[in-house]
Parts: structure tokens; sequence; C-alpha cells
């Protein structure tokens, strides 16, 4: 379906010819033309061809087409010629309104990822179930996916999934942030794998929006990250939460710390790096009529286990989503902002990108 639409889709966003709102009853009403319409919501880096090299993955929806807005997840696999460039993309079908996408091999000994998406009710309603879904990798064409199976979450609407081994049992678990301030977390079942144990809610900053998991200060037991949105009565800079965990209880954490983004409506973070260390980057929409930015947080070589205040890179419209990872053999940072953008690290400056290049969809 994703791909009958795409052909009028990019002169939309390029020449932002098309301005739209939602109403609470309807689907999206365009002012001047109602034509369907793509929009990223999430972008990820991960190995789906199981050969050691990431691939750029992102999660889409369709506009003007009706509520709930139907959802398509790409991959680009770099194209092994090298340059940095990419193969044509791969689609495939996911459920509704996907907003948040993590990779992992739940159950082991694949060799591939399966593909965790978050799924946001539009407009949340207390008499259905929320839910996040799995898709199991497709054996026949490395970087496409089967079809979703959803995980109820009750009337906890999610907004972000990360996948990790958080008590270090060998199997990996599920960090899911919902609605208000709350982050859940669900330990796969070791006497039945594919299945989680009972939610363990913990309070972050306000409206977490995206989650993260990285191991800051022991190699084996993972801290969990937040990026937190705010309030429009109560907007925050604080935008990075971080839940580090609890060294006396394997799978439990401690009280969550912030860290200042130095921008507003803080919306995505990401783990990744180089021989450098570790890098934060968290994508900030910004204050309404601005362009928002990347914050990147590189660690504090003084004090290992904490970050230097960030540098921040300008965005276009304000970036909801962001990545950061191996691409091809360098580091990248990826972001969703209106479309799909790429910075590679400048060499020689662990930490440090680059010019922005969009990627074409």
């Amino acid at each position: 379906m994703a791909k009958s639409l795409l052909s009028g889709v990019l002169l939309v966003l390029t020449l932002g010819c098309v301005h739209w709102h939602e109403w609470e009853d309807d689907d999206w009403h365009p002012i001047l033309n109602a034509a369907p319409a793509y929009e990223t919501q999430a972008v990820a880096i991960a190995d789906v061809a199981g050969n050691g090299v990431g691939a750029v993955l992102s999660a889409n929806i369709i506009r003007n087409v009706g509520l709930p807005h139907p959802g398509f997840i790409t991959t680009r696999l770099p194209d092994a010629a090298g340059g940095g460039a990419f193969l044509d993309p791969i689609e495939s079908d996911t459920d509704a309104d996907p907003i948040a996408i993590a990779l992992a091999d739940l159950t082991g000994g694949t060799g591939h990822p399966d593909l965790v998406v978050a799924h946001h009710q539009v407009f949340a309603d207390p008499s259905v179930n929320a839910f996040i879904s799995i898709q199991k990798p497709n054996a026949a064409l490395a970087g496409a996916f089967g079809p979703p199976t959803r995980l109820s979450l009750g009337h906890r609407n999610p907004r972000a999934i990360a996948i990790g081994d958080l008590n270090h049992d060998g199997y990996d678990d599920l960090a899911v942030a919902t609605s208000g301030n709350s982050l859940c977390v669900r330990l796969q079942d070791t006497a039945t794998p594919g299945s989680f144990l009972a939610t363990a809610s913990y309070t972050v900053g306000s409206a977490p929006v995206c989650v993260k998991l990285a191991c800051l200060s022991d190699a084996q037991y993972p801290d969990i990250l937040t990026a937190n949105q705010g309030t429009d009565s109560a907007p925050t800079t604080l935008g990075l939460s971080i839940l580090r965990h609890d060294p006396a209880q394997p799978g439990a954490f401690l009280a969550a710390t912030t860290l200042d983004t130095g921008d507003y409506l803080s919306s995505s973070v990401a783990v990744g790096g180089s021989l450098a260390g570790t890098y934060l980057a968290v994508a900030n929409q910004g204050a309404p009529g601005w362009p928002g930015s990347i914050s990147v947080f590189r660690p504090d070589a003084a004090h290992p286990g904490d970050f230097l205040a960030p540098d921040r890179y300008e965005g276009f419209y304000g970036p909801s989503a962001v990545a950061i990872g191996n691409v091809g053999g360098a580091t990248a940072l990826l972001s969703a902002d209106g479309g799909t953008f790429l910075r590679w690290e400048a060499s020689g400056q662990p930490g440090v990108f680059g010019a922005t290049i969009q990627l074409r969809q």
C-alpha cells in the first residue's frame, strides 16, 4: 500500500505545499490539497542482515487516509560499494500509528533481530487496550519483517520501547515509556521464553516519549534513559532522565536523575558511540516556531559514567527522533525531522558531527 502513495509524496515534503491539522473526531483536514502523505515517526540503526553491518530503519505513517493512520517500516541496507550510499529501500507493513521501534533477537540464537513497535493511539480511547507489536524477521529477504503480533498494555498508552537483558539472566526484557510520567519494566519469563512477567513501574520526568538502555557504569547491568517532552503548561529543558540500575536488586532501578538538554520538547534519546566512548543523543522539537535541535552528550573522562554539557545541532522542522551508531564502518547521527537526515562523525573529532545529508524516501 505504501509504495503506491510515495511517488507523489516527495514533492509535498520538499516544498511544504500541504498544511493540515487534526480534529478529535475526524481524520486530518488539509487546508490545501488532501493528498495522502507519509511522515517519519521513528528511526533506528541495526544489523538486520546478520553480517555485522548496520542498516537504517524508519517507522512511517500515512496521513489523510483516515484514523488510525496506516503504518509501514522502511529498511535501507548500506551499499557494499561503500561511499555512504544505500540500496533501494525495503518496505514492511506494520500496525497503525507506529511511534517508536526497537530491535533485538528476543529468544536468541537466530542471528536476526525481531522488530518491536510501540503503537500510540492518536486519541486514547479508555475502552480500547493499548498495545505494542512484535514482528519476526523475514527469512527470505534481509531487512523485511513479517506481520505484527500484538502485546496488550492494558490502558497504558505506549510512547516508546527498549529491549535488553535488564537482570543479566540471558533473556531480553522490555522497558516501555507510557502515558503520564511512568516507565514500565517487563522482565522476560525464563520458564516460558517469549512471554513476560508482571509490570514494575517507575516515576521519570514529565511526559516520557522515548526510552533507551545503556550500561553507563556497569558492563553487566544496563541503566534506563528516557526523553521527557514536558507539558504545554510546564515546559522544561530537563529532557533526559536516567534510571541507574539497583546493584542490590538485578532488574530493579534507583530513583531517576535528570540532565539539561538546552532545548525544549525532548522527543527521543539514542545511545551509541565509537572508540572515544559512549554518546547520548537527544532530539528536541524545540519551542513553537523554532527549528529544534539534536543535543549530543559526550562522556566525561574525569568522571566515568557521567557526561559533559551537550553540543547542540540545529534542526529543520523540529526533530522527533534520533539514532546514533555504526553504519558501514563509520559513526552516524540519524534524525527524523520531517524527513530522514544523517550526519557522519567528523574525521579525527570524536563525538563531533558534520554537515547534514537528507535521505530521500
